[in-house]
């Protein structure tokens, strides 16, 4: 049987790690199976989940700068200890060195190897034709809103060029089709999409107001092939952004099935931004999807 390959991508400042994602994994199992009335083997045999980790891309760049710039604070890690309550501009300067530092390394237009580095390692398990979906919280959905626009619009990814092989275009083009076919699903949690769309200029300039936005997830007619974005986001989440409206904007593309749903996911800003996968709405929401065919 082929397995569907759910993707997880981390955002910004968040160090790699599997347990973090564990919850919300079996809640969408849990969900999945208690649509089905099948059990958790039923699941897992049609169901593959990957870690993605481009945080060590950034990491020692970052603590590179930050010893530099200010020795006298000894950091040697991402995570702010409980210490700098003590001390809140130590707090602040972690903050904007180890978070902020992961979108200041990421906003170039080329490949600054956190691109490259994600879609390195989703290579091996999509080139087998299998299909994927993929979550992405934060600063991850940027990163992944980018890699299906490159993919569907521009044609034309930063993959990994093998040394030695010949006609290398030709084998990006086969890669890059492939990789199309393969796509089935998006789900972002706590996404700061709307907000990054200012990085286009041609969006807005000149009073355009982004009416020629584009939606990359849209279904494939030809291949039978339907795909869903779910945006998840909580008021009190300050990064995230609805995003039905602003791509309505484009009255003359169709926009794909693009769905915001609203979720409680904590009271404090931090809580509501860092808890999309404790919420068992998002669990149950990614899983009706699933169960609507892979």
């Amino acid at each position: 049987m082929t397995k569907h390959i759910l993707f997880f991508i981390h955002g910004m400042g968040e160090s790699y790690s599997e347990n973090q994602y564990d919850v919300l994994w079996t809640g969408i199992a849990k969900a999945y199976c208690e649509q089905c009335q099948v059990p958790i083997d039923i699941f897992n045999n049609q169901f593959e989940r990957v870690f993605i980790n481009w945080q060590s891309v950034t990491s020692d760049a970052e603590i590179t700068i930050f010893d530099a710039a200010f020795p006298q604070l000894e950091v040697t890690q991402k995570k702010l200890p409980f210490s700098d309550v003590m001390h809140p501009i130590r707090g602040i300067r972690k903050f904007i060195t180890f978070f902020m530092g992961d979108v200041a390394a990421y906003v170039s237009e080329n490949d600054n190897n956190i691109r490259s580095t994600v879609w390195q390692q989703m290579e091996p398990y999509v080139s087998k034709g299998l299909p994927y979906s993929i979550i992405a919280h934060s600063l991850g959905s940027i990163i992944v809103f980018d890699y299906l626009f490159n993919l569907f619009e521009e044609n034309n990814l930063f993959l990994p060029q093998s040394e030695g092989l010949e006609h290398q275009s030709e084998l990006s083009v086969n890669k890059i089709s492939q990789l199309g076919v393969n796509f089935r699903h998006l789900f972002t949690l706590g996404s700061p999409i709307g907000l990054f769309l200012l990085r286009k200029g041609d969006l807005w300039k000149d009073g355009k107001k982004f009416n020629s936005i584009k939606n990359p997830v849209n279904d494939d007619i030809e291949k039978g092939i339907k795909r869903t974005w779910l945006n998840f986001y909580d008021e009190q989440d300050v990064i995230a952004y609805p995003l039905e409206k602003l791509f309505s904007l484009n009255p003359t593309r169709p926009q794909g099935s693009i769905k915001d749903v609203l979720v409680n996911t904590g009271w404090f800003a931090v809580d509501s931004h860092t808890r999309y996968w404790e919420n068992q709405q998002v669990a149950v929401e990614i899983s009706q999807v699933l169960l609507g065919g892979t």
